[in-house]
């Protein structure tokens, strides 16, 4: 769990970024995706700059790179970046204040996602950690417990 001080100090870079937040989950809730889309992966690249790429899958097998009207959607789907440690004491952060830190802004994340409208978005989102293989299902705000399994069946 993460000391007071340093909590206070995320909760408030956090609440910075909820209006982009949520105008972005809205742009990704109302993206072309093609119409075999099955999944949507969020996927989040380091603690303090962090940034989120939506990727849309077809069942588990194949992320697709192309929206409704055949154009490149990467770069239409990287909207998140935040600043997590912003404020934090500039000294080395233990492991696990950042996995505390991580742990937060996931289920801050979440709270966004559904204030955003993400339960009536028509695809099951899920949300993972680069590198990490384990996903959190944004919908029911847990880890899935098969998710190595899951994971391991995007690339069969």
């Amino acid at each position: 769990m993460l000391p007071g001080d340093l909590r206070q100090i995320l909760y408030q870079n956090l609440k910075n970024e909820e209006e982009e937040t949520l105008e972005n989950l809205k742009k990704v809730f109302h993206y072309p995706f093609p119409d075999e889309t099955d999944l949507l992966l969020f996927e989040m690249q380091g603690v303090e700059y962090l940034n989120i790429t939506a990727f849309p899958f077809t069942g588990y097998a194949s992320q697709l790179t192309h929206n409704t009207h055949g154009e490149n959607l990467t770069a239409d789907l990287n909207l998140f970046s935040y600043n997590l440690l912003k404020g934090f004491p500039d000294e080395p952060m233990e492991d696990h204040i950042l996995a505390d830190t991580e742990e937060e802004f996931i289920n801050w994340f979440a709270k966004q996602w559904e204030k955003a409208g993400g339960s009536y978005f028509p695809y099951p989102c899920y949300l993972t950690i680069h590198g990490g293989g384990e996903l959190y299902d944004l919908s029911r705000r847990e880890w899935l417990d098969d998710a190595e399994k899951l994971w391991d069946s995007f690339f069969e």
